[in-house]
């Protein structure tokens, strides 16, 4: 057999052809190939919805659906990971949206607020603001909306 460098363009062609071939011959079918990937991310999925959303997760989700609001929304965070100088049981997020003010404490589901929270939002309510405890960023996302709405 001659070097590569020496070989015709039929040549090439011809063995191009013949790899091919053998490939397709070894390759296991394309219903099997896609039936393991499906298998695999059903695997992924599966670990992923084993695992309980984490209260942090659902804030996380909140904020950034909220910097997508920010043309007529203003909210502060408050984040456990961080020193604060809040009070206890000040809510999650206050702000206002659409000039209207609010507290809004996240939650994982099946989760409830402390005595102190309940009390928090209670004089945010007391002081006109609307409140909400949500376990979810629809959700969250529902109670802010609404409050368009309901003005």
């Amino acid at each position: 057999m001659k070097p590569f460098s020496q070989w015709s363009t039929s040549e090439v062609a011809a063995y191009n052809e013949r790899v091919l071939q053998q490939r397709i011959k070894k390759a296991p079918p394309l219903g099997l190939i896609a039936e393991s990937i499906q298998k695999e991310q059903l695997k992924k999925t599966q670990r992923l919805d084993r695992r309980p959303i984490l209260e942090a997760e659902i804030q996380e989700g909140v904020e950034q659906w909220l910097k997508t609001q920010s043309h007529h929304c203003w909210w502060d965070r408050k984040r456990m990971d961080k020193p604060t100088s809040s009070r206890l049981g000040v809510p999650d997020f206050i702000g206002a949206f659409a000039g209207i003010p609010f507290g809004m404490e996240i939650k994982r589901p099946g989760q409830k607020p402390s005595a102190e929270q309940l009390g928090e939002l209670a004089w945010m309510r007391k002081a006109g603001a609307q409140t909400a405890v949500v376990f979810s960023v629809e959700e969250a996302k529902d109670f802010l909306l609404g409050l368009i709405e309901k003005h």
